[in-house]
């Protein structure tokens, strides 16, 4: 123990007793020289910049400035800089700048440019229509096996669903009380018609035909009858056969089991056609009918293509999707189209009458209205506002309004106006209506208003006159 308290003395004593203030001391000197290095690089910065600014001349201070305006609202304007209520810097409008007014001048070299100009013609409005598709069952070719009493399924002919059948194949055996006494009471009828006694009585020919038709309702075919006429002896079971050929789509039919009249047992579908559903656009609609012809083809079998048509346009459409149903009938022989498969249906083009065309490109959309650039003399375009109709084949655009066939048009404005005929598009479309002069103010003021707002407006339209007048005097 002696020894563990003389260590721990010693080791006290090693350190030396000014040890913190030198510590605190060293991260005092270390944040001077980190400060003491921001400010000199900070200092080596603004001197490099300074002098870039002077060796290189501005190009904008010897334009003339028209006037200040907000760079997302070019409808407020100012005559000195400033901020917008948003805290965004104006930014100016120089007097070299044409007239918005005016036409817009497009870079030379568009003429040049493969397709950039092209004309307006009038020719077909032709319209095709392609969308996705889902093969599905044709409801018509579809069967369901039922029975008409209560009975025993005694033994199955046909047990598994996929399973092919053709019409009149055996499907199952059945046992029913009521077929059972069905079947005594013609054999019993028949009897009577036979018998010399009674065969001349009025009722006995009509006893069998009302015990054969009750037979039939009970849907014993024609040849079992007659088997069992022949026999003159009731069978316990009776043999079920399939009234359609094709594919057992479903089955609910297990030997031994009891059924209730009416129970489904099997479902059988015949897939020698099919239908093929698809979706149209409520403003897509006008351009399908009734018999139109179509295309199927399916990227599970690629390069064959299938031929069907229209055979009904549903008469309500989807709230959510804002689409109608079409339903298409495709021939199936060799059963290559199966139900759920997916697609892609192209529709027979619809040809609507003669009409004005023009590139879908070559409209520019600005909010609500659609503008187009005309050519104009000397290399100059005015834009112009047009109506357009249906998308049409070949990437067209019908015209409804605006244009002349034979004039001249940018096909891709978009991609060939340069930044500033963009930014004079958009001050056409904010543009503040003018601003009345004091005497149109003074006489459209109402009596008994005071229209604060309207004055000051009035103040800042005579000092952008004033500030026009001395530049274009200067």
């Amino acid at each position: 123990m002696n020894e563990t308290s003389n260590s721990g003395n010693e080791a006290a004593e090693a350190v030396p007793p000014d040890a913190p203030a030198r510590s605190s001391t060293h991260r005092t000197a270390m944040y001077l020289v980190f400060g003491i290095a921001l400010f000199v690089g900070l200092l080596f910065e603004a001197i490099i910049v300074g002098a870039v600014k002077r060796i290189l001349p501005d190009p904008n201070a010897n334009r003339e400035i028209l006037y200040w305006q907000s760079p997302m609202d070019p409808s407020i304007r100012s005559d000195k800089p400033g901020k917008t209520a948003m805290g965004m810097d104006l930014v100016p409008v120089y007097a070299d700048v044409e007239p918005s007014n005016g036409p817009v001048m497009i870079r030379p070299e568009i003429e040049e440019s493969e397709h950039a100009i092209v004309t307006v013609e009038r020719g077909p409005l032709v319209r095709s229509l392609e969308s996705v598709s889902t093969v599905t069952f044709a409801e018509p070719l579809i069967g369901d096996v039922t029975l008409k009493m209560e009975g025993w399924l005694e033994e199955l002919h046909v047990d598994y669903e996929g399973q092919t059948v053709k019409k009149g194949d055996a499907l199952f055996d059945v046992y029913a009380p009521a077929l059972f006494a069905a079947e005594e009471e013609f054999l019993t009828s028949l009897a009577y018609l036979k018998n010399p006694a009674t065969s001349r009585t009025r009722f006995a020919e009509e006893n069998v035909k009302s015990a054969r038709q009750k037979l039939r309702y009970l849907d014993m075919t024609d040849k079992q009858i007659d088997e069992l006429a022949r026999k003159g002896v009731v069978q316990k079971t009776l043999t079920f056969y399939s009234p359609i050929s094709g594919i057992v789509i479903e089955k609910k039919a297990f030997e031994g089991k009891s059924i209730p009249a009416g129970q489904l047992l099997y479902r059988i579908a015949d897939l020698s056609k099919v239908w093929v559903n698809v979706s149209i656009y409520e403003n897509q609609i006008h351009c399908v009918y009734k018999g139109q012809g179509a295309t199927l083809t399916l990227s599970e079998l690629p390069g064959r293509t299938f031929s069907g048509k229209v055979v009904y346009v549903y008469p309500y459409l989807d709230p959510k999707s804002r689409t109608v149903k079409v339903r298409l009938e495709f021939d199936n022989p060799n059963l290559l189209l199966m139900p759920d498969m997916f697609g892609r249906v192209k529709l027979e083009p619809h040809r609507m009458g003669q009409g004005l065309r023009i590139p879908q490109t070559a409209v520019m959309q600005t909010g609500m209205r659609n503008l187009v650039y005309v050519a104009l003399p000397e290399n100059r375009f005015e834009d112009r506002e047009v109506r357009t109709g249906m998308e049409l084949d070949g990437d067209l655009l019908e015209v409804l309004g605006g244009l002349k066939a034979g004039e001249r048009i940018v096909a891709s404005p978009n991609f060939l106006m340069d930044s500033e005929s963009r930014i004079r598009l958009m001050n056409r479309k904010f543009a503040a209506p003018p601003m009345p002069t004091p005497g149109e103010a003074h006489q459209h003021k109402m009596p008994g208003m005071d229209m604060p707002g309207h004055s000051m407006k009035t103040k800042e339209s005579e000092s952008m006159r004033d500030m026009r007048q001395d530049s274009s005097k200067q």
